[in-house]
């Protein structure tokens, strides 16, 4: 059972939106989680990139609250201002969780303005994608981020063992920390 009165703040990753979600055919599935924990007292937030026509979808996702950039700001000063353009609810949440490792260094940025535990969630390694997409430079980017996230993470949800072992590799464990401890793995149905 989850603890009531908890805050919980999803950062989306960079340039996504519930907009987004929805035209892609993902919204059920990605809310879902959210739509449980909330119906088991747990506050949500989401901080998206889209811009105010996000409140529209307030009805779809009732019990949480959605934080857009409706400043329609540029989204590389959208995603440096996040920790201080949401201060008021990033100050009274509980936790910080990323939803993928694109955008998870705000969700870091925030995590430790506000002196917030930091949930790294990642589907898949994004270092592997940059570099098969992008070139070897981009994979470098891509997986200094996943290090310095997934570094500082309380805990860490993945989706496979593979992964996990990839994270324990490249990561150092802090002394205090066993990985086993810190590393969830959370497996991908596939119906």
């Amino acid at each position: 059972m989850a603890t009531p009165n908890l805050h919980l703040t999803l950062f989306f990753s960079a340039g996504l939106s519930l907009d987004y979600w929805q035209r892609r055919g993902m919204f059920s599935r990605e809310v879902a989680l959210y739509r449980r924990l909330t119906e088991r007292g747990v506050h949500v937030r989401f901080i998206t990139y889209g811009n105010a026509s996000e409140y529209a979808y307030a009805a779809q996702v009732p019990g949480i609250t959605i934080l857009p950039n409706r400043w329609n700001l540029r989204r590389r000063l959208y995603a440096a201002l996040l920790p201080l353009l949401y201060a008021p609810w990033l100050q009274r949440t509980d936790v910080i969780k990323t939803n993928q490792m694109p955008g998870a260094d705000g969700a870091l940025r925030a995590a430790r303005r506000w002196r917030k535990p930091l949930v790294a969630r990642s589907g898949y390694l994004w270092s592997l994608h940059m570099g098969q997409d992008y070139g070897p430079a981009a994979e470098r980017r891509a997986r200094r981020i996943e290090q310095r996230v997934f570094g500082a993470a309380d805990r860490i949800v993945l989706t496979t063992t593979q992964m996990a072992d990839t994270v324990r590799e490249r990561v150092p464990t802090p002394p205090t920390a066993s990985p086993s401890f810190r590393i969830m793995l959370i497996p991908i149905r596939l119906h």
